[in-house]
């Protein structure tokens, strides 16, 4: 083992010197596999199967680590680690001392490690099963859906032209000085005057905490608008390492009120020190003018960022009195509040059907191992699982016939209590990870999917997008649908007669 770790960071110590913050994420993997293996869940610890014998060893050991021990000498309870949280590093995470009847049943159907193994991917298709009938109560239900197709439509068309702009942004922006001025006007179509600010980094140095995505700060005099740009990860034509190590930064830190995603909240600071000025000025000379601030993946969680120090932090002090808005597209969960329940109505999100990044952030991916523990330790056999995996659970329902192309998946009750109940509770055992759970704050959260006939959209106003932070949504497009050609596809011949409609329009939608 000491060789192996000598090795190991002698090979840290070598990518260090050319990308500076690998053993920061190095050291994040290992405290979520340190958490995977330890975190309490009710009902369930490793440390439940030790004799009595070896618990009093385990005492000894786990106070020589600096580990407590809750209530230690009663003659029945269980040892329980307590591992600090993100939040708070003096409290436990899911540590209760009041048992109820949820807790009991947790215990009862949890088992001693047999030592089998059982292979991840099935367990994760448990999961997979579950979560697509877990998700009627907010994701399918009528309240959700636009109805209104002339709406609809508007919406769609306005939304393609500022995700199609972002692309043009993207791929205009390159070039070295008066270069990248004369390609982004160029690309854009616009006068070289009206850029007001670019900036594009090197590709090859990935220094975070210097680092910022590719950004571009423009007039639009057609729509009164000087739309700010920040450009999502970089893998075309060579990847950006810095772009990367900013996303795998992805603890919280404190940030406004609240904490942020670490890389997020870096690239925000640093656009915000290179555009501030810039901005401040340039919208004073046009108050009639609204700042719109788009962003892609990366980009769409900075952006969003970005409008909550620009709305609600210190920064608003120094703005003029224009409108921001800020629009999204693939943004994942960066922020969470102090203040429960914290939306910014200057905030429009943006999500390509089954789009994985929308649900993925350090606590849901986590929570998703821990999930797949709890479910091992139910003691099912693989050949029970195939079977679970082979049955049907729900009805693929038609929404409104032909109207719309959506497929529901119902279960009942009955159903659900048949076969599924355990695993349902051993998922629901799983409440802490020990990581933030950051959220999404829009005012106004749009799922879109593009079926043979249309385009069909929810709309989640504000908390009600909630539950898109709680889990990882597993799906079975959750890739493809993140990525630009899955929202190229999405807003495929749409954008292109925005004539006349403005973003004031989505106020009556």
């Amino acid at each position: 083992m000491k060789i192996k770790k000598k090795f190991q960071d002698s090979v840290i110590g070598w990518l260090e010197k050319k990308y500076p913050g690998v053993r920061d994420i190095v050291d994040l993997l290992d405290n979520v596999r340190e958490r995977v293996d330890k975190q309490y869940i009710k009902g369930l610890t490793e440390l439940e199967d030790l004799t009595e014998h070896d618990k009093e060893e385990m005492k000894d050991i786990l106070k020589e680590s600096g580990i407590t021990i809750e209530n230690p000498n009663e003659e029945e309870t269980q040892l329980y680690p307590k591992l600090p949280s993100e939040d708070n590093p003096d409290k436990t995470n899911g540590i209760d001392d009041k048992t109820t009847t949820a807790d009991q049943k947790n215990v009862e159907i949890f088992k001693p490690d047999d030592g089998k193994w059982r292979p991840v991917v099935l367990t994760l298709g448990l999961v997979y099963k579950l979560q697509k009938i877990t998700d009627d109560y907010w994701y399918d239900v009528d309240s959700a859906f636009m109805t209104n197709k002339e709406n609809i439509t508007l919406l769609v068309e306005l939304l393609a032209k500022y995700w199609w702009y972002s692309m043009d942004v993207a791929t205009s922006i390159k070039g070295d000085d008066e270069e990248l001025y004369e390609n982004l006007a160029k690309g854009l179509k616009v006068p070289q005057d009206d850029i007001l600010y670019a900036f594009v980094k090197d590709a090859e140095k990935a220094i975070v905490a210097e680092h910022c995505p590719d950004i571009a700060l423009v007039v639009h005099h057609a729509n009164k608008e000087v739309i700010l740009t920040v450009c999502g990860t970089k893998v075309f034509p060579a990847p950006s390492v810095a772009d990367i190590m900013m996303d795998l930064y992805c603890e919280s830190i404190p940030f406004h009120k609240g904490r942020a995603h670490k890389g997020m909240a870096v690239a925000c600071d640093n656009i915000l020190a290179k555009v501030m000025d810039t901005m401040v000025e340039r919208l004073a000379e046009l108050p009639d003018y609204k700042l719109v601030i788009i962003g892609y993946s990366l980009g769409a969680g900075v952006a969003q960022l970005i409008t909550l120090k620009l709305t609600d932090g210190e920064e608003k002090a120094k703005m003029p009195s224009n409108e921001v808005l800020c629009i999204t597209f693939g943004a994942p969960p960066v922020y969470i509040s102090d203040e429960p329940g914290y939306i910014n109505p200057s905030i429009i999100s943006v999500y390509n059907h089954s789009d994985g990044l929308s649900s993925l952030s350090l606590h849901t991916v986590t929570k998703l191992f821990l999930q797949i523990r709890a479910i091992n330790r139910l003691g099912i056999s693989r050949k029970r699982t195939f079977k679970l995996l082979r049955t049907k659970l729900g009805e693929s329902v038609e929404q409104d016939g032909l109207k719309t192309g959506t497929r529901r998946f119902v279960s009942s009750s009955a159903e659900k209590e048949k076969e599924w109940t355990d695993i349902t509770t051993a998922v629901q055992a799983v409440t802490e990870t020990g990581f933030s759970q950051l959220c999404h704050t829009a005012g106004v959260t749009y799922l879109l999917k593009r079926s043979d006939i249309g385009h069909v959209v929810r709309m989640l106003e504000g908390e009600k997008a909630v539950h898109l932070s709680q889990e990882l949504r597993l799906r079975g497009g959750m890739f493809n649908d993140h990525m630009p050609w899955g929202y190229g596809g999405l807003f495929k011949e749409c954008g292109g007669n925005t004539t006349g409609l403005t973003l004031d329009m989505l106020k009556y939608l």
